[in-house]
């Protein structure tokens, strides 16, 4: 049963209000919305016409993006706090489409006092298309808006 994610302390609506992954006021932007499901942390989008590289293919810096935005969700949710991307290695198994829905799966592989290891695994049409390793490190506070 998938639950929806827990707010993180802190959080500044107005800081990420133009979030290319996630943010509503990024018109260009992937608009995702994390959900729990079991311990993956699940981030399902339908990428547009804008999101294409080459004919209907998402632009591989796009799924990067994509990754990186569900990796985060699963590293924030593990420990309730925020951390900032350190690290992140993308595999590129197959085309990704943005004419269909995608989904990504991520699990924390790893955690100690300073840093955070997941694994996030894209799908498409139920085939493992892009997988990636992030390391994210921890922040004592949420970053400084402007800074």
């Amino acid at each position: 049963m998938a639950r929806p994610m827990v707010p993180l302390p802190g959080f500044v609506e107005e800081a990420l209000a133009h979030c290319y992954g996630c943010g509503p006021a990024n018109p260009q932007g992937l608009h995702l919305q994390p959900k729990q499901e079991g311990d993956l942390t699940v981030v399902e989008g339908q990428p547009s016409k804008v999101h294409a590289g080459w004919d209907t293919v998402i632009h591989g810096g796009v799924l990067a993006a994509f990754l990186d935005e569900a990796a985060a969700f699963t590293a924030f949710q593990s420990f309730l706090g925020f951390a900032m991307t350190r690290n992140l290695n993308v595999t590129y198994l197959r085309r990704v489409h943005w004419t269909k829905p995608v989904r990504a799966e991520g699990r924390v592989k790893h955690r100690d006092e300073e840093r955070i290891v997941v694994e996030v695994q894209v799908l498409q049409d139920g085939k493992l298309c892009t997988e990636c390793l992030a390391e994210f490190r921890i922040l004592a506070a949420p970053p400084q808006a402007g800074g």
